[in-house]
């Protein structure tokens, strides 16, 4: 014992006077020299189990062929986690998972109820097929494949080449078996999506908002959701943030030229300056 801190005594065959506390105790050596137990910190030899009740702290590495966690673990320390060693270890959780920064900023959040991935921010490359075959680079793990450039790949297909796939879409014509083959939807759908244009006066819109914010920047105006009156010198600077904002990033709804929104609100934006430069009523348009 003189050697150990602590360690089990058998005392089920011997009387030994030494050894005291609970049944199944642990003994350790105390300050007089002798040995003790305590409640918490058992060994049951019949399961092979020792228990501890409390907090164990170690200074060294754990050896474990099954880890077993009840209710919750918390790792609060600095530093790195490595889980598995070989390429086909397979990691599982049932559940949730959140991924945030020091700051509780959520990066990731896997919600098992509603069984949706939220990613604060995506980065990868993304290659567009426009052929039959691609070999994708070991960065290119996003393919997308358009409504054109899935007909263009049927059209290869079929035999065509591309001088008469770019025929097709001046002309709308195309052998009859590849009509068939194909399908009039899908080529009707491919043509227009190639030859569509967008047409519409929101940017000059936003021209005459620029404008009238200029000259009534006071003015209360105010949009139908929500119904709160807003300054026209606070509201459209606001718009034209949002449109940026759309413009460069995917949350966009529905097919809206937001650029054509800016470009409109930045030619309002000169005009104004110049006439307001120049004397308004001196270049007014007058019919």
């Amino acid at each position: 014992m003189a050697k150990f801190g602590w360690a089990y005594v058998d005392c089920s065959g011997s009387a030994d006077a030494a050894a005291s506390g609970p049944l199944h105790s642990v003994q350790f050596k105390t300050s007089g020299g002798n040995s003790s137990g305590s409640v918490n910190f058992l060994y049951r030899k019949n399961a092979s189990r020792l228990m501890l009740s409390g907090a164990m702290f170690i200074s060294g590495a754990i050896h474990a062929d099954n880890y077993y966690i009840k209710n919750r673990m918390e790792l609060n320390v600095t530093g790195n986690t490595f889980f598995g060693n070989d390429n086909t270890d397979r990691h599982v959780r049932t559940g949730s998972l959140s991924v945030s920064n020091i700051s509780n900023v959520k990066i990731l959040d896997v919600d098992n109820s509603s069984q949706t991935v939220s990613v604060r921010a995506f980065k990868g490359m993304y290659t567009g097929v426009s052929a039959k075959s691609i070999t994708a680079s070991v960065p290119s793990y996003i393919l997308g494949v358009t409504q054109v450039d899935n007909v263009n790949i049927a059209l290869t297909d079929y035999g065509l080449t591309a001088p008469q796939i770019s025929s097709f879409y001046n002309t709308a014509e195309l052998p009859t078996a590849a009509i068939d083959k194909i399908g009039e939807g899908n080529l009707s759908s491919a043509f227009n999506a190639f030859r569509s244009v967008m047409v519409g006066a929101s940017g000059a819109l936003y021209g005459v908002l620029v404008g009238f914010a200029m000259l009534f920047p006071n003015a209360q105006l105010m949009l139908l959701f929500p119904p709160i009156p807003v300054k026209a010198k606070f509201l459209v600077p606001i718009l034209i943030l949002a449109d940026l904002f759309f413009g460069f990033s995917s949350y966009s709804i529905g097919p809206i030229a937001h650029f054509a929104h800016v470009g409109g609100a930045m030619t309002g934006l000169v005009m104004m300056w110049y006439w307001k430069k120049k004397d308004f009523n001196n270049n007014r348009w007058d019919l």
